[in-house]
């Protein structure tokens, strides 16, 4: 009986993140990316771009934790972030981007939630 619902779920952890998701890709490949791929080229416009979305103040809270941890952490979000560089290069559909890392976003947080 302790155990929230599943629109609760889906209104506390599956939208919130949905829309950070997409928020966080148009802000880094609908605008910084698309104009630094024009202004410079598709390698150091995706590359820069990625730059920015890896270290950038959206994931700033990784700058806190053990060293050993921030580097594989900021890793794994260049990696990530790499191929959503990529896909919307290729693609030229941010939708796509952004609802995976939208569905990506909410599975995280909701494992994370959920293995409390």
């Amino acid at each position: 009986l302790a155990q929230p619902s599943a629109l609760a779920m889906i209104w506390t952890s599956f939208l919130p993140y949905l829309f950070f998701g997409f928020y966080q890709e148009v802000v880094y490949r609908g605008i910084l990316q698309s104009e630094l791929v024009r202004r410079w080229g598709a390698l150091a416009g995706i590359l820069s771009a990625n730059v920015f979305y890896t270290f950038g103040p959206l994931h700033w809270y990784y700058f806190a934790v053990q060293t050993s941890l921030a580097a594989s952490m900021f890793a794994g979000i260049f990696a990530i972030g790499l191929f959503f560089g990529v896909l919307f290069w290729r693609s030229g559909n941010l939708w796509i981007v952004a609802i995976i890392h939208g569905i990506g976003n909410s599975y995280i947080v909701g494992s994370l939630s959920a293995a409390r």
